[in-house]
C-alpha cells in the first residue's frame, strides 16, 4: 500500500490499545510500500493538552519512531501522526500547489503552511523522549489515555491508584483477625485479576470476539462452582490442609498466565485452550477455598460466612480493579502475573503459619 490510515478510537481500553503497540506498527509496515505513509490520530491536539497529554504523544512518537525514519506531528483538533521512511513535511499547502492539485479547502487560502510547521516543531520540541515505546505486553499509552481522560474531569489517575492502594490495605486490616477470611479476600482479588489477565491476553491475541470472552467467563463461573462443589465433599477434618493446597494451585495457575504472552502470535486453536485451562483451574481452586473456608469458619467460630462471602466479592472486585487499571499499564503484563502469584502465596503461607 502507497498509505496506511488507522482510524481507530484512541486506546481508552487494552483491546482498543492493541492498534498502537509496536507489534501492530511493525506488522503494517511490512504491508507499505518502502516510500509509503503510516497515519494514527490522537484527540490530544491544542483544545486541552497537558502532562499526560504530553506523555501520550511522546510514547506514541517514541513507538513510531523505532519503526519509522521519519515522524511527523500535523497539529489540528487532533494530533495526527506521519510515519515514513521517506522525507515528512507539514508544508501541506506548499505540497499541494507544488503538485498542481485543486482542491476546494485543503489549500493555500484555507490553510497556513507556517503555522503548521511551527505548530508541528513546537509540539515535538515538547516531547520526552526518554517516555518508552508501547507494547502489547507493556501497554503505556492505555494507562496515559486513562490518565488524560480523567485529568479533563479533574482527576487524576495517580489519585486513583493511591485510592486502590489504600482500600486494598484497608480490607487486609479488617479481615487480617482472621486468616481464613483474609485469605479468602486475597483468593478472590488473585482469581479476579488473573482472569482479566486472560481476557487481556485473549483480546491481544485474537482481537474483541466477543463469543471468546463469554466462553471465558463461562469457563470462570463453572469453575467456581465445580471447586465449590467438590470442596462441599471433602469434610474431613483437613480444611485447612486443602485451602493451603488449593491456594498453592491458585497460585501456579497465575504464573502460568505469563506463558500466554507466548501464544499471542500463535493460531487460535493454542491459545484457547490454554487460556480457558487456566482461568478453569484459577476458578475452580478459588471455589474450592471458599466452600473449605465456610466449613473451616463454621467449626472453629472464628466469623459468619456472609462474612467469607463478602470478602470473596470485595477482593474480586478490587482484583479486577487493580490489575485493569493500574498493574497491567505500570507494571506490564509479566509483573502483574508475578505480583498476583506473590500475593496468593504470602497469603497461603500466611494461613499456614498460623
Amino acid at each position: 500500500y502507497n498509505g496506511i490510515l488507522v482510524n481507530a478510537p484512541p486506546p481508552f481500553t487494552l483491546s482498543g490499545n492493541r492498534y498502537y503497540t509496536l507489534g501492530f506498527i511493525q506488522m503494517a509496515k511490512e504491508h507499505l510500500d518502502p516510500t509509503g505513509i503510516f497515519s494514527l490520530s490522537l484527540p490530544t491536539g491544542y483544545n486541552y493538552s497537558n502532562e499526560s497529554a504530553r506523555q501520550l504523544n511522546s510514547v506514541i512518537f517514541n513507538t513510531l519512531k523505532k519503526v519509522f525514519t521519519h515522524v511527523l506531528i500535523v497539529q489540528g483538533q487532533e494530533n495526527y501522526f506521519l510515519a515514513s521512511d521517506m522525507v515528512l513535511s507539514a508544508d501541506i499547502p506548499g505540497l499541494i500547489k507544488k503538485r498542481g492539485l485543486i482542491t476546494t479547502y485543503v489549500n493555500p487560502y484555507y490553510l497556513n503552511g507556517d503555522d503548521l510547521k511551527m505548530r508541528s516543531e513546537m509540539t515535538r520540541s515538547d516531547l520526552d523522549l526518554q517516555a518508552g515505546f508501547n507494547t502489547v505486553q507493556k501497554p503505556k499509552a492505555f494507562f496515559l489515555a486513562l490518565s488524560y481522560w480523567a485529568s479533563m474531569y479533574g482527576r487524576g489517575m495517580k489519585a486513583v491508584m493511591y485510592g486502590i492502594l489504600i482500600v486494598f490495605f484497608l480490607f487486609i486490616a479488617f479481615y487480617f483477625r482472621s486468616p481464613v477470611v483474609m485469605n479468602m479476600y486475597l483468593a478472590g482479588f488473585s482469581s479476579a485479576g488473573l482472569e482479566i489477565l486472560l481476557l487481556f491476553g485473549l483480546q491481544s491475541g485474537l482481537g474483541n470476539l466477543y463469543q471468546y470472552s463469554a466462553l471465558l467467563l463461562g469457563v470462570f463461573m463453572a469453575g467456581l462452582a465445580a471447586g465449590a462443589s467438590f470442596g462441599n465433599q471433602e469434610k474431613d477434618g483437613h480444611e485447612k490442609t486443602r485451602i493451603i493446597q488449593a491456594g498453592l494451585f491458585l497460585t501456579l495457575s497465575t504464573t502460568g498466565s505469563v506463558f500466554i504472552l507466548k501464544l499471542l502470535s500463535a493460531p487460535a486453536g493454542l491459545i484457547l485452550p490454554a487460556v480457558l485451562f487456566l482461568s478453569l483451574s484459577g476458578s475452580a481452586a478459588t471455589g474450592f477455598i471458599f466452600s473449605s473456608s465456610s466449613h473451616l469458619i463454621s467449626q472453629s467460630g472464628q466469623s459468619r460466612i456472609s462474612h467469607l462471602y463478602s470478602a470473596d466479592i470485595f477482593g474480586g472486585a478490587l482484583g479486577a480493579l487493580a490489575i485493569s487499571v493500574m498493574l497491567i499499564p505500570v507494571a506490564g503484563f509479566v509483573w502483574s502475573s508475578f505480583i498476583l502469584s506473590a500475593i496468593m502465596g504470602i497469603s497461603t503461607l500466611w494461613l499456614y503459619l498460623r
